[in-house]
């Protein structure tokens, strides 16, 4: 092993790499094995470099200007088949190791990797070389040591090495010969990296290899793999009853513990099936995806006719964050203004502001656009935009408005300074101003979001509870919070006239209000009726299209 290690050092090596290659420590893990490293920063001066030199060994970022990465790979296989070539990979470029198998690639690591992973791939790749530098005499007998070692490899290559079983590579080529569809069953360790992050690494590896022993076990006869982390599938011809199969694991998987320190654990499993040929691996990536998305922690479920919907769902999604972060660049966020209605006087008392996303010529509700925004992180800029664009609208005015603030708000903490600056340009007074909250703080954790609101309060704005009824079930935390107003879910008021539950429930909302002297606005006041009965109930105020609907100007009459 030394001598192959003493002759890396004569080895010529080109380094393609457009990221300082010094931060992640490549360049300085390369002099440690060889004498001579040329460097390159895209595909173009790599490819021009190799045209002009000779080197032993190529090594390349899959992520590369000018030229992809594969194509390079291709552009030098085809000038010298035996270069050896070394792809350098993030865990973020994973799901490109297909790509890197099949682009005639010696070898790859995934970055950050130890001197002993690396010092295995660089002995590996010079017993090649110095193989490939004998005499012709001897090339026979190599050729079969190297079929012989081909062979062992592309064993390993298609094995998991910590559970022994068929791995990712192997199930991406069965997919690739079989003609018929099948059944791709596919099951997930939800609550597995708590015992990683609590245990540590080994006792979290023990608990793969057990798990993986006893799905096995479950349908010994089935092909069965490991797909990455706590991810495991089987493949079920057409012909198995799906529904069958779902009941047997649900029942099975309820038998499976471990014990880990003399404790008994139990896990929770996502387990989800697809029909399909060789789209399979895509429709089982959008449904995981949309489980995910959804906070599902446990279910069996086959999913086949949603699959339709679920896509149309993606797309629509991902249309819509783009839509959302483009029109937050170019602030085309725009504050539409609903008056709230004084129940006795039927006179306008305020307004709340709604944001709006400007689309050409026409305005975006915010059930389109909201969620994606949050997915993107771009709930704040948001709030911004309609903060600063509304205090504009009624600068110099005694009117007043409510704006809506999520729990992104209070985590970033910049509220009371935004504020107390938009005032001051706008010449408005804090109690002008009416803070709905939106999410968040009846979590007991929060304790930060709730010390930001009594600040807020002190300095004279006015605080509300909106959608009360639904997400604010910690009376408590709103009891400690002595908001001045309580906004009734719309839930609830919408068919309030119709419905004895909501009536119910809207009653025992107005009792716990004025127990803490706080205002009651019903939202979704639609008709004459509903408007009546909140009244009846001794509701302060009313919010909805009975009066006006949201508008881009401010309507000082209904």
């Amino acid at each position: 092993m030394e001598n192959i290690l003493e002759k890396t050092k004569t080895y010529n090596v080109l380094l393609i790499d457009e990221e300082d290659s010094s931060k992640d420590g490549v360049e300085e893990l390369l002099k440690k094995f060889f004498n001579n490293v040329d460097l390159a920063i895209d595909g173009k001066e790599g490819l021009s470099k190799y045209l002009k030199n000779d080197y032993d060994i190529v090594i390349t970022d899959i992520q590369i200007p000018k030229m992809n990465s594969i194509e390079l790979i291709s552009k030098i296989k085809e000038l010298d088949y035996f270069q050896k070539v070394i792809i350098l990979m993030d865990h973020k470029d994973k799901e490109a190791i297909l790509d890197v198998i099949y682009s005639q690639a010696d070898g790859y690591l995934i970055k950050p990797f130890s001197i002993d992973v690396f010092k295995k791939l660089i002995i590996k790749i010079s017993h090649q070389i110095e193989f490939e530098k004998l005499d012709e005499s001897y090339k026979n007998s190599i050729e079969e040591l190297l079929i012989k070692k081909t062979e062992e490899l592309k064993k390993s290559f298609f094995i998991d090495e910590l559970t022994g079983f068929y791995n990712y590579n192997k199930l991406k080529e069965d997919l690739q010969n079989i003609d018929n569809s099948f059944y791709f069953v596919g099951i997930d360790i939800s609550n597995f990296r708590k015992i990683n992050s609590i245990f540590g690494i080994d006792k979290g590896n023990l608990v793969l290899k057990k798990s993986a022993k006893f799905f096995k076990t479950i349908f010994p006869e089935t092909p069965f793999y490991r797909l990455q982390d706590s991810n495991f599938a089987y493949l079920f011809p057409e012909d198995n009853n799906i529904n069958d199969i779902l009941e047997i694991l649900k029942n099975e998987l309820l038998k499976f513990t471990v014990d880990i320190h003399s404790i008994e654990f139990k896990f929770t499993f996502k387990v989800l099936a697809v029909l399909g040929k060789k789209d399979i691996l895509s429709k089982y990536s959008l449904v995981s995806s949309f489980i995910k998305d959804k906070g599902i922690k446990q279910i069996y479920q086959y999913f086949n006719g949603k699959i339709k919907k679920i896509k149309k769902d993606q797309k629509d999604r991902l249309f819509w964050i783009n839509k959302s972060v483009e029109a937050v660049n170019n602030s085309n966020i725009e504050p539409f203004f609903q008056p709230i209605v004084d129940n006795k006087t039927k006179k306008i008392v305020k307004y709340e502001v709604l944001a709006r996303l400007k689309d050409g010529d026409e305005y975006v509700s915010p059930s389109f656009f909201i969620e994606p925004a949050k997915e993107t992180g771009i709930l704040v800029p948001i709030t911004k935009i309609i903060i600063e664009k509304s205090f504009k609208k009624i600068a110099d005015t005694n009117l007043q408005i409510s704006i809506n603030i999520t729990a992104h708000d209070l985590e970033e903490c910049y509220l009371e300074k935004f504020l107390e600056k938009k005032l001051k340009e706008n010449n408005l007074l804090p109690h002008q101003i009416t803070l709905e909250v939106l999410e968040g703080i009846d979590n007991e954790d929060n304790d930060k979001h709730l010390t930001q609101i009594i600040k807020l309060k002190e300095k004279g704005f006015i605080i509300a509870i909106d959608d009360f009824g639904t997400g604010y079930s910690n009376f408590q935390r709103v009891y400690q919070m002595r908001p001045d107003f309580i906004k009734i879910d719309g839930i609830y008021i919408k068919d309030i006239d119709k419905n004895e539950n909501s009536l119910k429930i809207t009653k025992a909302i107005v009792s716990f209000a004025k127990s803490i002297d706080a205002k009651i606005i019903a939202e979704f006041v639609i008709d004459e009726k509903i408007y009546k009965t909140v009244t009846e109930l001794g509701i302060d105020y009313s919010q909805g299209y009975y009066f006006a609907k949201p508008s881009l100007e401010i309507k000082e009459k209904i």
